[in-house]
This record gives structure tokens, sequence and C-alpha cells, in this order.
């Protein structure tokens, strides 16, 4: 595919229903939702109950109005903060968080309570989350900080989703840009991924969106000579058949900022 036919993510016209509808929904690919949300939703579960996480403030980064990653850890922090790269992705997330989204999120709700044990109605986890969310601010990378002039404090953990390769043009700006979503968070703080590997575009729509390709040692090796310590990661194996994006494996991975 010609790489200047791409459009960007986070300088584009960005349409949040049919980006939720194919890779969120329990009507779209069952395994493409399985390598997706169902693994990291998984994973996220499984990293927290370790223990490890300090649990006061999280800033999570991701595109488009998505909750599910957010749905294994609201309970653990007391302020959650949503980073958002495009103004229709904040109003959407705004609407979800007032009661007025169109997309159901129960499927993902469920998930987490099947694996926490809890019986208690879908409704509450996403009304815990709701409460937990204390602002949706604008990410703009042009800048040093991403969320000028607003200054946050420090967060204790980052979970971030796909948008780094997705807003980066090639490896020395996804440097750049993990090196300010390093600034962010505190010495002894938590970088929580989960990305594509090998990866070059995804459809939205009628539209082909970049995504930076890089392999499964790339994002570690980076994370390494900013600071990071790698703490643990897994690696899943594509099983979708799907055109619409053409990654070949799925990588989630934690890591310890040392200073």
């Amino acid at each position: 595919m010609d790489p200047s036919t791409l459009k960007y993510y986070h300088v584009d016209e960005f349409e949040s229903k049919p980006f939720l509808n194919t890779y969120f929904s329990l009507e779209g690919d069952k395994e493409l939702l399985n390598d997706g949300l169902v693994n990291f939703t998984t994973y996220l579960h499984k990293e927290f109950a370790k223990g490890n996480i300090k649990r006061d403030m999280l800033i999570e980064i991701s595109p488009g109005p998505v909750i599910f990653t957010l749905l294994p850890v609201c309970n653990y922090f007391k302020e959650i903060i949503l980073l958002k790269f495009n103004d229709h992705s904040i109003n959407e997330m705004k609407k979800w968080i007032n009661g007025n989204a169109a997309f159901d999120w129960s499927h993902a709700s469920k998930i987490i309570k099947d694996l926490e044990g809890n019986c208690d109605e879908l409704q509450e986890k996403e009304d815990v989350l709701r409460t937990n969310i204390k602002d949706v601010l604008k990410c703009d990378l042009s800048k040093e900080n991403l969320t000028d002039p607003i200054i946050l404090p420090k967060a204790d953990c980052i979970i971030t989703a796909w948008v780094l390769e997705m807003v980066s043009k090639d490896k020395d700006a996804y440097c750049n840009n993990l090196r300010k979503i390093y600034s962010l968070l505190k010495p002894g703080g938590h970088l929580v991924m989960i990305c594509d590997i090998n990866v070059s575009f995804l459809k939205i729509g009628e539209h082909n969106f970049h995504i930076l390709t890089y392999d499964e040692e790339f994002p570690k090796k980076t994370l390494k000579d900013l600071g990071f310590k790698i703490e643990s990661y897994e690696v899943y194996e594509k099983t979708s058949s799907t055109t619409d994006i053409d990654y070949e494996k799925v990588m989630c991975l934690t890591a310890l900022k040392k200073f």
C-alpha cells in the first residue's frame, strides 16, 4: 500500500462508529475482538492482581472513545485522566461519561466480571469508571507538554493502547513521542501498553490509516533506552483472518520507570 495515501489518526477525519464496530463489537470479527480486546483485558486483570502497580492516579491514552482498557483497572485508581488526540474522540468520550453514547460495551464489562468472579450488575462496573474519570484532555504531540497549557501531576500508571504507532510517522517520532509520555509518569510508576507487531495500516470505514511498522524488539529496546525496566510481556499470534488490519502479532507489556 502506498504510504502517501494513508491518513493519520490525530490529524485527519476520524469516525468512531466504524472504528468501534469493526474492532471492538460482538457483531464484528470474533477472532479480531479476541486478539485485541480480550487479550489485553485479561492481561490487565492479571497485571493489576499482582499488586505491584501504585494506584492513585492513572493516565490512559488510546484511539477513539475506547473504554475497555479502563474497565479492568477502574476500581484501583482514585483519579483517571484520559488523553485524546482529536476533538471528535473527546466529544464522544464525554458522551459516554454522561451516559449518551450509542456503542454498547457490556460485552467488555462481562469479560471483567467473569475474570473477577463478580456476579454484580454489569452496569455497576461502567458506573464506577464514569465516577473515577476526572477529565478528558486534548493531547498535542507538537508540544513538549502534551496537555499544554494544563500541567498534569505525575501519574502512578499510564496505559497506552495502539496509539503511539498510529500517531508516529517514523521510529524517531515514536521514540520522541514515547519520551514525552515518559515525562508524565512518576519515578517508580508503570507503563502498560498493547501494540501490534509488523502492521502497516488499519482500515476505518472507507479510509486506510497509517500505523508504524516495527518488530517486537523495537518497543522493548526503546523503553529500556528511556530508563524503563520491562517487568513482563506477552505476545499473541494473530488468529483473525481480517483484511482491515495487517498485523502479525499482538504484544502486551508492563514496564517500570526506574528514575
